[in-house]
């Protein structure tokens, strides 16, 4: 069980609780008026994006429409997240004394840049939302696919032949 924890600067330095239940709640990210947070949770049995009050009381609000990963706030009033088809998906909020999503667009498929879409960042976008900053492995270390050899004995009593073996 993962959940979300703040931690003062000042003062006693203790961790505090910011959401605990029996869910994963994870990849967390403060709106830049540090008046929300977005996160991900597993509560409705697969990842979702949430945006709820940051210590202020309040419910959770579900930004995303199906599975999602890594939201990371543009503005006070924009979100993105990675969408169950691999899609970097901009949210735009009217946030209030609840959260409605305006409006989603599916700006790219990141499969080509992303390293993983696993649940933690590895991405981040501008403020503005015109740069796009990705991890990504290095060619040589890129995976490869895997061959399938069928009947390989026979290639190796083959080999073994032509090299002189029985």
């Amino acid at each position: 069980k993962l959940s979300l924890h703040y931690l003062p600067l000042e003062g006693a330095r203790r961790p505090q609780p910011v959401l605990e239940n029996q869910f994963d709640n994870h990849s967390p990210s403060l709106s830049p008026d540090a008046r929300w947070v977005a996160y991900v949770s597993d509560e409705s049995e697969s990842n979702k994006v949430y945006v709820r009050p940051f210590l202020s009381p309040g419910g959770r609000f579900l930004v995303s429409t199906g599975a999602a990963v890594a939201p990371l706030w543009l503005s006070n009033r924009e979100l993105t997240y990675i969408d169950n088809t691999q899609n970097l998906v901009l949210a735009e909020l009217q946030l209030g004394t609840s959260v409605q999503v305006t409006k989603r667009t599916r700006l790219f498929d990141v499969r080509p840049y992303v390293a993983s879409t696993s649940s933690w960042w590895n991405y981040d976008v501008s403020r503005d939302g015109r740069e796009f900053l990705f991890v990504r492995p290095d060619r040589a270390s890129a995976v490869v696919d895997p061959i399938v050899v069928l009947n390989w004995t026979e290639e190796i009593k083959r080999r073994t032949k032509e090299q002189g073996g029985r």
